[in-house]
């Protein structure tokens, strides 16, 4: 579909590959050019779904010669049998014995006895308890698809790994050897991670609940009798910190979102003079049309994203000088009569409520930790990675550009500190709230609020215990640090895209 050929002419530590077909394919997909462009050129979709692929692991007891013998009766069993091509290739990398491997594409369509594709899925009609169609509304008749074969069902998953576990075992024994494999041991490790990972999603909310506690005691409770002055600080961090927990989540950074509110706020300010509404989508135009300078450079011209961000933080951050060397930017007088905590608290519940929904409940959360999880496969799955990238960027900057009128209405003005450092407690806050830094499928909606009010918390309580601010910065380095330690999946962590 990518009108692209894929050659791997310099791929190493191929032993053994091979192709297993069932009696009713054709002879000549016995090639796996043929066989690979067949199965692509009877889809119609796009994005459909070409292969499954398995990754298997062969014992490193069982002598080389015997791997080839191991896999072909494995996939002859459990997969040929059933229907599907097997195209199998076995790597053992130098050096040799320390991790042989089999890597198997399967095949998803069945074929009838002329070795031509079937269907993947099936209308069926349903019906109603006389057994007659139901019609709907607009006319036509209640249906559902069903799929043609049931290789998708998840409990071939379980069966497939425990009849790879019966067949190494039995190679094991014929060859003497005393070892054995046993699942159970893998399910005891998924039960240890499952516990560990519940454990690191209320350590955030315990933190949050700890340290709240720690200093109203420490204040003699002064903390909870200025509790508005407190959440006052939280708005524009936590709307800020949505757009940047999207990025975040596909495997990015953005460094420039102190300049996006800073050029955003001076945008809303000089539009509000002519109409507070055009103020708003000035402001939310303003961010995207940085965020889309970022994308551009990030997707389109490859350039690493902290990189981009930082060239585009110190960028905008001189223009903000610029424009406010002889005074602040004064917008309209209208605009502190916005500064209303009912308001304010209801601008902070919508995003947050619509972020929530799209990212939970949508495809849009799934391919965000997708591209996080792993880009190369997301995109072989279908996701077009580049523009949900690209688009990622564009929508956090119109985020940002929003929290921009926020931060305007509580003084009504701009001055050169214009979101100063706001990136920083933005990537603070959200590993503070348990986000991993490396992205992925372990991230949560939650750590965006859990986060923020964590870092707001610390940062009030440090404020009123009267400490200097180089002390306020290192006592809160430590325990950043030690959230990064905690929060930070070793097993999956990369450079950062």
């Amino acid at each position: 579909y990518d009108q692209q050929v894929k050659h791997y002419p310099e791929k190493r530590g191929i032993v053994h590959n091979e192709i297993l077909l069932p009696a009713n394919a054709p002879r000549s997909y016995a090639d796996r050019n043929t066989l690979w462009n067949a199965a692509e050129a009877v889809e119609k979709q796009w994005n459909s779904q070409l292969a499954r692929r398995w990754v298997l692991t062969i014992p490193r007891e069982i002598p080389p010669d015997q791997y080839a013998v191991l896999v072909r009766e494995f996939c002859e069993q459990q997969f040929v049998s059933k229907g599907m091509i097997a195209d199998f290739a076995i790597h053992d990398p130098h050096p040799p014995g320390h991790n042989p491997h089999a890597h198997v594409m399967l095949t998803m369509r069945a074929m009838d006895e002329h070795g031509k594709w079937l269907p993947k899925s099936r209308k069926v009609y349903d019906l109603d308890e006389n057994g007659e169609r139901i019609k709907l509304p607009s006319g036509r008749w209640k249906s559902h698809k069903e799929d043609t074969v049931d290789w998708n069902d998840q409990k071939y998953c379980e069966i497939w790994r425990h009849e790879w576990e019966v067949i190494q075992n039995r190679y094991l024994e014929a060859n003497d050897r005393p070892e054995r494999v046993n699942t159970n041991d893998k399910e005891q490790q998924l039960k240890k991670a499952s516990k560990m990972s519940l454990i690191r999603s209320l350590l955030p909310i315990v933190g949050l609940v700890v340290i709240f506690l720690l200093f109203n005691f420490l204040t003699d409770f002064r903390m909870m009798g200025n509790m508005s002055l407190v959440l006052s600080q939280v708005y524009v961090t936590m709307i800020s910190a949505m757009g940047v927990f999207f990025i975040m989540t596909m495997g990015g950074l953005d460094f420039s979102q102190g300049s996006i509110l800073g050029i955003s706020s001076i945008v809303v300010c000089m539009l509000s003079k002519y109409s507070i509404p055009l103020a708003i989508i000035g402001g939310i135009a303003a961010g995207a049309a940085i965020g889309a300078i970022n994308g551009y450079f990030y997707v389109n011209r490859k350039i690493k994203s902290f990189i981009v961000t930082i060239c585009t933080m110190f960028l905008f951050r001189g223009f903000i000088k610029y424009l406010t060397t002889n005074a602040p930017v004064a917008g309209s007088a209208k605009l502190i009569n916005y500064d209303s905590t009912a308001l304010k608290v209801a601008c902070t519940v919508v995003i947050l409520a619509i972020g929530f929904v799209a990212f939970r409940f949508t495809k849009f959360g799934t391919y965000l930790k997708a591209i996080g999880a792993g880009e190369k496969a997301a995109m072989f799955s279908g996701i077009r990675t580049d523009r949900m990238k690209f688009l990622i960027y564009v929508l956090a900057g119109a985020i940002t550009g929003f929290a921009a009128f926020i931060n305007v209405i509580k003084v009504g003005s701009v001055t050169s500190s214009g979101g100063n450092q706001l990136e920083t407690q933005i990537l603070i806050a959200l590993v503070l709230g348990g986000m991993p830094i490396s992205g992925g499928a372990k991230v949560r909606f939650e750590n965006i609020i859990v986060g923020s009010l964590l870092y707001i918390v610390l940062n009030s309580g440090l404020t009123m215990m009267g400490f200097s601010t180089q002390m306020m910065q290192l006592i809160q380095g430590i325990v950043f640090l030690i959230f990064v330690a905690v929060f930070a999946d070793r097993e999956s962590i990369q450079v950062i895209k």
